[in-house]
């Protein structure tokens, strides 16, 4: 009598839950039907929010519904990918993910308000934006190769300057400092703005930085662009070879994508993914992004991108490691 009344409950726990499985199918099937929510994780008029703006200018309209922007800036971007963690996994509130808070900020912060992994499904890279090794002219090296020899006969003498400790251009360098066998002296800033000012002025002697950052300077022979840590050659500065290509391992680019609470419906990732994919392999938007120096880079699946992310994840936890940096609390 027990396993009968067992076994009916067992069965309309099934029922329920393929009910449940089929009215989630069907409502993926009509996605998007209402306003879908795009998270900035920073402020407004800075350089995420102006890709996102350009997206959403695309995206919306393939995909027939309105997509808007809301701005939840803070602690270098895990507030507003802490909210998307916790909201419901609908396709309704997504992520313009970037690498600060969902691949440099879970290793350099002690208290993470989320998984990068296991709390979000990572649909799709959208661009990328390498970062571009300058000396200054004061210097007098033209080549990767000519920087490294002098920083190798003057150790401890040269320096670099970041946006701050924990950043991805301070990682970037920290880990050419590893790969080239070369000691450099770290200046941090806070933000980009005042390091420009001191290696404009000659008082760094390099920095990682976006392309869009350095052209005024490069133009006029004020900074030197020595490398870029780039997968491929940046489409801005198609001269300029990356580390690999000259031996050095050094590959990082920072990134923009899509990501979605973790549980959000495989229908709803594949149709953003492909409606994704479609705009960045078109001539529109990728000539938008162009012109803010973002390459186009829609390279990896979902499962390829989450991936790359977990990879990412390791690599700057053993770079903080060998530099000795402590976890900011």
């Amino acid at each position: 009598m027990l396993s009968t009344t067992i076994s009916k409950a067992i069965a309309l726990t099934l029922a329920a839950v393929g009910l449940l499985l089929q009215v989630e199918s069907a409502a993926a099937q009509g996605y998007p039907e209402r306003t879908v929510r795009l998270i900035v994780p920073f402020a407004a008029g800075g350089g995420v929010g102006v890709f996102g703006q350009q997206l959403v200018a695309h995206l919306g309209p393939e995909l027939g519904q309105e997509i808007v922007l809301e701005y939840l800036p803070g602690s270098g971007g895990m507030i507003g990918a802490a909210a998307v963690a916790q909201a419901a996994p609908d396709g309704y509130t997504l992520l313009l993910s970037t690498a600060g808070p969902i691949e440099v900020s879970p290793v350099t912060y002690e208290n993470v308000p989320f998984d990068p992994i296991e709390d979000f499904e990572h649909i799709t890279r959208l661009g990328s934006v390498p970062y571009i090794l300058v000396a200054h002219k004061k210097l007098g090296v033209k080549t990767l190769e000519e920087f490294i020899e002098l920083a190798k006969k003057q150790p401890g003498a040269l320096s670099y300057g970041s946006s701050g400790s924990g950043t991805i251009n301070f990682l970037a360098a920290e880990l050419l400092k590893s790969r080239a066998g070369i000691d450099l002296v770290h200046i941090p800033y806070q933000g980009n703005g005042p390091q420009m000012v001191d290696l404009v002025a000659g008082r760094l002697d390099v920095s990682m930085l976006v392309p869009n950052a350095i052209t005024q300077y490069v133009d006029d022979g004020t900074l030197i662009p020595l490398a870029t840590t780039g997968s491929e050659r940046s489409s801005n500065y198609p001269d300029v070879p990356t580390f690999k290509e000259l031996g050095v391992d050094v590959e990082v680019s920072s990134w923009y994508g899509i990501s979605a609470p973790r549980g959000t419906d495989p229908k709803i990732i594949a149709a953003l993914d492909e409606t994704s994919r479609k705009l960045m392999q078109g001539d529109s938007l990728p000539a938008e992004l162009k012109g803010l120096g973002i390459d186009a880079d829609v390279s990896a699946s979902p499962e390829e991108f989450e991936k790359d992310i977990a990879a990412q994840l390791a690599l700057w936890a053993q770079v903080m490691k060998q530099a000795g940096i402590e976890k900011i609390k």
